[in-house]
């Protein structure tokens, strides 16, 4: 992920997955290596080790690209997901966690459950119901 706006120079970070539109806009890296600039939705999943990097670092930087519209923290631990999401006057961005598995948000005009993200995981407390 290219960040041209990051403090007046430029910086790249590797993101756990991104979304962008189609056609993706590259930026030209390293010979042979391209990073994405212009994401809608970036998901992070937290350790115990990057947990202080992707919010402290990464989170900062993520929110200055401007057609993002969302950035997803899922922890790897424990059932939790942090949602950052860009308010209707583009300006500010609105925090919700997440911790119940029947709990949600709405994403792309789809509902995405806890439930879901967490399948087939084995992070505690989830229990499959198949």
């Amino acid at each position: 992920m290219y960040i041209k706006a990051y403090k007046n120079d430029r910086a790249v970070f590797n993101p756990d997955c991104c979304v962008t539109p189609e056609p993706a806009q590259l930026f030209s890296w390293r010979p042979g290596l391209d990073a994405e600039t212009n994401p809608i939705v970036i998901v992070e999943v937290l350790s115990q080790f990057t947990y202080k990097y992707d919010f402290a670092e990464k989170l900062p930087c993520y929110q200055q690209i401007p057609g993002l519209q969302c950035i997803l923290y899922v922890d790897s631990l424990q059932t939790f997901v942090t949602a950052w999401q860009r308010t209707n006057d583009n300006t500010k961005w609105q925090n919700t966690d997440y911790k119940d598995l029947e709990s949600g948000f709405e994403l792309a005009g789809k509902t995405i459950l806890l439930k879901d993200i967490y399948s087939n995981t084995g992070v505690p407390p989830f229990i499959s119901i198949v």
